[in-house]
C-alpha cells in the first residue's frame, strides 16, 4: 500500500520511505519538478497553470480572459518546473480544469492527485 505521510508523521515499523524530492537519486523522476504530464512538460507546471489569477480573468463573468490560455500554454511548454508562477505568495481565484472552476481543496482532489497518480505509474522509477 502507497501512503503519502506528512514529513514529521510517525511512521509504521514497516514502512519504506521514498523521497520523491527533484535531489533524490533514484526517485528523481517521482518528484513533481521532474515528473512529465502532458499536456505540460512538467507536472509542476501542470498544476501552478492551471490556476487562474485576478489580472486573467473577465469582469462580466470571472471566466479566464485569452491572455490566460496563452500564459497556460507557455507555463505547460517550459522544460523548467515554475514554483510560483505569479510569485510567492499571490493567491489565485480558482484553478480551471476541463471547464470546471475549483477552490483549493477541489483541485487537489480532481488534478494534483489523480494526474500526479496517472503519470508517476509511467515512470521507470515507480
Amino acid at each position: 500500500m502507497i501512503r503519502a505521510l506528512f514529513k514529521f508523521a510517525k511512521l509504521p515499523s514497516d514502512a519504506l520511505v521514498i523521497d520523491t524530492t527533484s535531489n533524490s537519486g533514484n526517485f528523481r523522476e517521482l518528484s513533481p519538478f521532474v515528473l512529465s504530464a502532458p499536456p505540460a512538460k512538467r507536472f509542476e507546471n501542470l498544476w501552478q497553470f492551471s490556476k487562474v489569477y485576478k489580472k486573467h480573468t473577465m469582469s462580466i463573468d470571472d471566466y479566464p480572459d485569452a491572455s490566460w490560455f496563452k500564459w497556460r500554454d507557455v507555463g505547460y511548454a517550459n522544460n523548467r518546473a515554475v514554483r510560483y508562477p505569479m510569485g510567492k505568495g499571490a493567491i489565485p481565484e480558482y484553478s480551471l480544469w476541463e471547464e470546471e472552476k475549483l477552490d483549493y481543496i477541489h483541485a487537489r482532489k480532481k488534478i494534483y492527485a489523480p494526474e500526479y497518480a496517472k503519470n508517476v505509474e509511467c515512470t521507470e522509477a515507480y
